[in-house]
């Protein structure tokens, strides 16, 4: 057959396929076709060869038969008789008979008549008793002895097989010629053509529709051919639509892969991924391990890699001029740096996990350092490791905006720090010249050593205890927030009544609730009897959040301290129906110097540090603060103290 260049064969012709039949799909549903037709010929001709002698030999039984029926008594007669001449021809006449092969006559007095010849491998032998009968009397006068063989019906058999055999033999040739002749025009020939079709259809999706070079069909009468050429045309368009999509979508890859920002590595993992299982078959179970006792088999792994291809991306991110140089010397890359992520990724390969995500540091072409971030996502056959793309993402400035970050806090910290131990070690400094100015002041106020003169000199002396005194508690709440920040703060922990402990702090403000019409109310659970804690700071906590709710209640007001217990944890509840804080305020509350009012003249008595020093001392306890409020109606502050107050000193 000729090819055209568009892949038809417009002058189909038969022509007959030579080569080794064995492979022809006809020639073997041939082959099958007669042997199956052999088979049953000859099951058919046993089955009638088995009949036919089967009825031989049943005739010569019956002719047998007929001679005992027929003739054994006459030959009685005449035997008792000793009529030897008729005996003899009696003998001789059942000789002719086709059946009969020998006879033979035995008397009492040894006489013998034989007639016919004698085989020497009979097949049958008969005999049947003389017996002569008169009156009452029975006398046996002889034995008639009948032997015969079955070679009639051997020849018989013999012929019919004969006669079959050469029937059957031009019944299988001309069967088996015509079914070649018909199943090559109907079938093979289709066969090949669709094979071709197929073949040509695979390397060029723009041949033709296949047709084939037979008779169309009607329509509603289309048979197995028709359909499959239906289907291979279906197959065909598809095909080409999808090459077509293939092409398209390869394209749009192409321009992504080029185009990206981002470093793109298409790489051939297939020999790392053997190696690897080379190892594991050499009984390795902790490859991390492995690898951290063979450095050197790291860089083995990576020149392992075939680099399929890498984008522009990739060029400007290792200095590369172009793909050559890159593809040239990928083994630069790997500096010592790098080892930890390469042996991480090489056990991610090994443990079979479907994506690796870790920062790397390479060496670039032009001897750079840069930290990059890798991932990449494994297949999940093994054919797929021969194309595993990877993304590199240069994280050099994010790293070093981290680094940065870290030592702007550390210097914080230890800035913060500082300035902690600071206030924490100028305490006595701080508070010895407040002191004086308080208790001067209070002497000139109380004239202990006669009078002033002039009452305003009074006044003004009650002016400064007042302010002294705010500033001795301000410095006394910053000092305090110093040696809890710088750890100066000694806890010493004890067990105590929270009753007693909280119901004295109470007594201490109880003349300001009083000055106020303010009602407060302490409630214990019997079980929260007593608590293991620091003394100071549990007081401290309470004259706080009491101190600031006295401040923001007005008068008529109520203020409740509840003190509850549960299963390893204690909890003080403040409760008050002040002026409530703002929501927006809420989460900045326990800042230090943070307050609820920004009028000057509302918050002059307040320095915004009880709050966050009762924040820290319930931290310190292992609680916290937690705090709801609502303008016009009220605050309440709960502090939970945690497992280790409960701990026996």
């Amino acid at each position: 057959m000729t090819k055209s260049a568009t892949g038809t064969m417009p002058n189909a012709r038969w022509v007959w396929r030579l080569g080794d039949p064995r492979r022809r799909v006809g020639y073997r549903l041939v082959l099958a076709t007669v042997a199956f037709g052999v088979l049953v010929t000859c099951l058919a001709a046993g089955i009638q060869l088995f009949i036919g002698f089967r009825q031989d030999v049943a005739s010569i039984k019956a002719e047998v038969d007929q001679i005992r029926d027929s003739h054994l008594l006459s030959i009685t007669t005449n035997v008792w008789l000793y009529e030897e001449t008729v005996v003899q021809q009696q003998l001789d006449g059942l000789t002719s008979l086709q059946a009969v092969d020998y006879l033979e006559i035995e008397i009492p007095e040894g006489k013998m008549f034989v007639s016919g010849v004698k085989p020497a491998r009979p097949d049958l032998v008969v005999e049947m008793p003389l017996i002569h009968r008169e009156s009452s009397k029975t006398e046996q006068v002889g034995v008639l002895r009948v032997l015969t063989t079955f070679a009639p019906a051997y020849h018989r058999l013999r012929d019919t097989a004969l006669s079959i055999l050469v029937y059957a033999g031009l019944w299988t040739v001309l069967v088996t010629s015509f079914m070649i002749l018909i199943f090559r025009w109907l079938v093979t020939r289709h066969l090949h053509r669709l094979a071709e079709y197929a073949r040509d259809v695979s390397q060029d999706h723009g041949a033709p529709p296949l047709q084939l070079d037979r008779p169309l069909s009607p329509p509603g009468l289309e048979d197995e051919f028709d359909n499959l050429v239906g289907a291979v045309n279906t197959m065909r368009n598809d095909l080409a639509d999808s090459i077509v999509e293939l092409r398209r979508s390869e394209h749009r890859f192409k321009r992504l892969f080029e185009n990206a920002e981002v470093s793109i590595w298409d790489i051939d993992l297939s020999a790392v991924v053997d190696r690897l299982e080379t190892l594991r078959v050499e009984g390795v179970v902790d490859v991390r391990a492995h690898l951290r006792q063979n450095p050197a088999f790291v860089d083995e792994l990576f020149g392992a890699i075939v680099f399929n291809d890498v984008n522009s991306a990739t060029l400007s991110l290792f200095g590369a001029a172009d793909k050559a140089e890159f593809l040239a010397a990928p083994g630069k890359l790997v500096g010592p740096r790098a080892f930890v992520g390469l042996a991480e990724m090489f056990r991610s390969i090994w443990a079979r996990q479907r994506v690796f995500h870790a920062e790397m540091m390479f060496e670039t072409l032009d001897d750079r350092l840069i930290d990059t971030l890798v991932t990449f996502q494994l297949p999940e056959g093994d054919e797929g490791y021969r194309s595993v793309p990877f993304s590199i993402i240069d994280i050099s400035h994010r790293k070093r905006v981290e680094d940065e970050l870290q030592i702007a806090l550390a210097e914080a910290e230890r800035a913060n720090q500082a300035k902690s131990e600071f206030l924490a070690t100028m305490s006595h400094e701080f508070r010895t010249p407040l002191n004086a100015i308080l208790g001067f002041s209070e002497m000139l106020h109380g004239q202990y050593f006669g009078p002033l003169g002039n009452r305003n000199y009074q006044e003004y002396a009650k002016d400064i205890h007042h302010s002294g005194a705010h500033l001795l508690a301000l410095v006394n709440d910053i000092l305090d927030i110093a040696a809890i920040e710088a750890g100066k703060r000694t806890m010493n922990k004890e067990r105590f009544s929270t009753l007693e402990v909280a119901g004295g702090a109470l007594k201490k403000l109880l003349p300001i609730a009083d000055e106020k019409s303010i009602t407060m109310t302490l409630d214990v659970d019997d079980d929260a009897g007593e608590i293991f804690a620091d003394r100071r700071s549990f007081v401290q906590i309470v004259l706080n959040l009491v101190g600031n709710s006295l401040k923001f209640t007005p008068a008529g007001g109520a203020i409740e301290v509840v003190v509850r217990h549960q299963p390893g944890i204690r909890t003080i509840r403040v409760s008050d129906t002040g002026v409530g804080i703002p929501a927006d305020k809420l989460n900045n509350i326990t800042n230090p110097f943070s307050q609820t009012q920004t009028d000057p003249y509302l918050t002059q008595n307040g320095t915004g540090l009880g709050l966050s020093i009762v924040k820290s001392l319930a931290e310190s306890h292992g609680g916290d603060i937690a705090i709801e409020s609502e303008v016009g109606h009220g605050t309440t502050v709960t502090l939970p103290f945690g497992e280790e107050a409960d701990a026996t000193p």
